[in-house]
């Protein structure tokens, strides 16, 4: 897609599968290419997970823990997406990002 003009990408299941994915299109196309989405849910006891293949597989991965990770391979954007949320009007959970952020 890149190669035929897009600007970006948006890899979800494919990055956590193998974050290498992440460095192989930042090298290739640039870091300003790669959007790494990633999709989360939070527990009735406050903790966030990953979910993956749309929402249908949980990972047992933390949201802020693996953003972290995907910046440092390469990616270039990171879009927090809270499951929950999805579809509500309410706009991204930027409390929990940023206070989860924050506190690590």
């Amino acid at each position: 897609m890149l190669q035929v003009g897009a600007d970006k990408v948006s890899i979800n299941t494919g990055a956590l599968n193998d974050p290498r994915l992440i460095t192989e299109i930042a090298d290739k196309f640039g870091t300003q290419c790669v959007v790494v989405s990633i999709d989360y849910r939070s527990h009735t006891n406050g903790q966030l997970e990953i979910f993956s293949h749309a929402g249908t597989r949980a990972t047992g991965i933390h949201p802020v823990e693996f953003a972290v990770k995907a910046a440092e391979c390469g990616a270039g954007e990171i879009l927090l997406t809270s499951i929950d949320r999805d579809g509500t009007f309410e706009g991204y959970d930027i409390d929990t990002i940023l206070n989860d952020a924050c506190l690590r």
